[in-house]
């Protein structure tokens, strides 16, 4: 059972987390000023917080220099990446720890959650959810995983989507609150967070990419980066383009083809999909169904 990590812990592997992305080596002194002078063996176990959470980043240390995080396609990359990247300017950086913390402490005290103008991922208004959370992970995209009030369903819920996060009155029981962990621990989840039932089957398709698509992904779906290889390397045609070199494979977990799909289909012309027969056409299908047949009806001539 993974044990629940305290207000403190997030907060402070946020706080690294920001310094060391800045594109700079940080020595361990400075670093363990940053979390309060504590010992080198809590600066490492803030370092295991960053390592689990950010995996898109790889903790880079050099002697006498310190440590720095590097996003990892940076490693995969025969050239250093040029500009710098940026996950969060300090005022996103504020509020997101302050939705963690509130977070945290609503794990802590059972206590329900009002989620204010909560965003669809489609256009359209937003709503409001009480939530009662069960877990949370603090990574690029920080989510929780809850119980939603009304259909005491447990679903992912984005914090970056939501307007505020405010911590109600309303306490669940032990009981009640140990009932829904189990719940959890039951679900089987893809790689973007959807809930697999049989409905909704977990299906498993191969993308070749090169180094855009890569890139987008890597920055979108950071949690998918550890499961990219680099793929051998065949001598190239005259002629060919750079960004015809699809020098990646990323093989990806998904039950619905709509989180997969949208991403797909935003870069067809730098992703190459592999896999079953079944999920080909399911992809087709996508494809036609939310291009192929809309471009005369949304595109006027």
């Amino acid at each position: 059972m993974e044990k629940r990590r305290s207000l403190d812990e997030l907060l402070e592997a946020a706080k690294l987390f920001h310094a060391l992305s800045d594109n700079k080596f940080i020595n361990t002194k400075t670093l363990r000023a940053l979390i309060g002078n504590k010992s080198e063996k809590t600066l490492e176990r803030r370092f295991e917080l960053i390592r689990k959470d950010f995996k898109s980043f790889d903790l880079v240390y050099k002697k006498n220099s310190g440590y720095q995080l590097i996003p990892c396609i940076a490693n995969l990359q025969p050239k250093k990446l040029k500009e710098k990247k940026v996950l969060f300017e300090e005022a996103h950086q504020e509020s997101l720890n302050k939705t963690i913390a509130t977070m945290v402490k609503a794990m802590e005290r059972r206590k329900w959650v009002t989620i204010l103008n909560y965003k669809p991922v489609s256009p359209g208004e937003g709503g409001e959810y009480k939530v009662l959370p069960l877990q949370i992970y603090n990574g690029v995209a920080p989510y929780i995983i809850a119980v939603n009030s009304k259909s005491k369903t447990i679903r992912r819920f984005n914090l970056k989507r939501g307007d505020g996060y405010l911590m109600t009155s309303s306490v669940a029981s032990e009981a009640e609150y140990n009932n829904y962990q189990s719940e959890f621990k039951k679900i089987q989840y893809d790689d973007f967070g959807w809930t697999v039932d049989r409905k909704n089957p977990l299906r498993t398709v191969l993308l070749k990419l090169n180094k855009y698509s890569m890139s987008m992904i890597d920055h979108d779906f950071p949690e998918l980066a550890k499961k990219r290889k680099l793929s051998k390397r065949n001598n190239k045609q005259s002629g060919e383009d750079k960004q015809d070199e699809f020098e990646f494979t990323l093989e990806v977990n998904y039950c619905n083809i709509k989180a997969i799909g949208r991403l797909v289909t935003g870069m067809l012309n730098h992703i190459k999909v592999e896999g079953s027969k079944e999920v080909r056409e399911q992809f087709r299908r996508f494809v036609e169904e939310t291009v192929s047949s809309r471009i005369d009806k949304h595109i006027s001539y």
